[in-house]
């Protein structure tokens, strides 16, 4: 049985967050935010807000403002 202590435990979480993010990062600061939205679906469905318009269905709702479809906004 392994045992890690808090301090372990919590540098391997950081560690396991910043090698599934990088990626995405770079991605984005190499094309820009545009290029990347427009470019993968998966940045696009991530999209809350751009330039004033609320861009996610639940969001929208939740505090009572008109949802705008991502596509038309990139």
């Amino acid at each position: 049985m392994l045992l890690i202590c808090q301090e372990e435990f919590q540098e391997l979480l950081q560690l396991a967050l910043n090698n599934a993010t990088l990626p995405f990062l770079v991605n984005l600061a190499n094309k820009g935010y545009q290029k990347a939205l427009s470019e993968d679906k998966n940045f696009l469905a991530g999209l809350n807000v751009h330039k004033g318009d609320v861009t996610y269905k639940a969001v929208a709702d939740v505090f009572g403002h008109e949802y705008v479809d991502p596509n038309s906004v990139v």
